[in-house]
């Protein structure tokens, strides 16, 4: 809107210059509507400056506003407050809050135990124990409190995957040889 506001004094100051006398009176005005004319795409510049900034402004908040929430949503999904502990022969963790996974590992021989321990306060803990040959062991959901045995089927490595949802408690797991 505002270039058709400036193409039509443009054009009238042009239509002035060449048909109207060229007098000291029409040159102080001609001058005056040509500084008009350039103080008017000045502030239109200015105008369209002063919308990009807001608009870069918007954006720039929108944009902040979105890492602010994704920092927040993964450091609350990604949260561990506690002490985990393990070795070949023992996993355990003892925590006062997990949002989070944790995998470990134990050598076992065919027929030895897991001597799986848990005792929750608050929260939910899935527990996956995985044999070497990839089937699964055992697999639960440890929302309650417990205290069972595993037995190994196969002799090597055993993965023990822990998946936590704002769990406050205690979970071990311990190598009972044959």
């Amino acid at each position: 809107m505002h270039g058709i506001y400036v193409g039509f004094l443009w054009t009238a100051t042009s239509i002035w210059l060449r048909f109207g006398e060229m007098g000291q009176l029409n040159q102080i005005l001609t001058k005056n509507v040509y500084l008009h004319i350039m103080q008017v795409m000045k502030d239109f510049k200015t105008l369209d400056a002063i919308k990009a900034k807001r608009h870069l402004a918007v954006v720039l908040l929108v944009i902040s506003t979105v890492f602010l929430f994704a920092s927040c949503y993964n450091s609350n999904m990604s949260t561990f407050n506690g002490n985990r502990v393990g070795n070949d022969d023992y996993f355990a963790v003892d925590c006062t809050m997990m949002n989070c996974k944790e995998i470990h590992t134990i050598s076992m021989e065919e027929g030895d135990d897991f001597q799986v321990v848990f005792e929750v306060v608050t929260g939910e803990m899935n527990v996956a124990i995985k044999a070497p040959s990839g089937a699964i062991a055992y697999k639960g959901d440890g929302i309650s409190s417990s205290n069972f045995r595993v037995t190994a089927q196969e002799t090597g490595e055993y993965e023990i995957t822990l998946d936590a949802k704002k769990f406050k408690g205690a979970v071990s797991f311990i190598r009972v040889k044959r």
